[in-house]
């Protein structure tokens, strides 16, 4: 699982704008997929309004950490993520709505 979780983050010699458009098109589908495609998250967060925050993270290369964090509204739709790993962190340009 890893390995796939590694390919989706993309960025372990990869370039981060091919990513970030790839991790963009992750936006408004459901967490039931994402949990299929990358696996149980590392944690998560509920708020009370039933929109949840969870975050998948790894060791990366060099055994740096990096992790991605998804948003996800009351439907549990994914309106924004964040990726971050020892070189920075980058965001969707959507955010949930508030």
């Amino acid at each position: 699982m890893g390995i796939l979780v590694l390919l989706l983050f993309g960025c372990a010699g990869g370039d981060i704008k091919e990513a970030s458009a790839r991790w963009d098109k992750w936006l408004g589908t459901h967490k039931d997929d994402r949990v299929r495609e990358m696996g149980l998250p590392t944690r998560c967060y509920s708020f009370r309004d039933g929109a949840e925050v969870c975050e998948w993270s790894q060791q990366g290369e060099g055994g740096r950490m990096e992790s991605m964090v998804i948003a996800f509204d009351q439907n549990g739709l994914a309106c924004q993520w964040e990726y971050r790993d020892f070189y920075g962190q980058h965001r969707s340009r959507a955010l949930c709505p508030h």
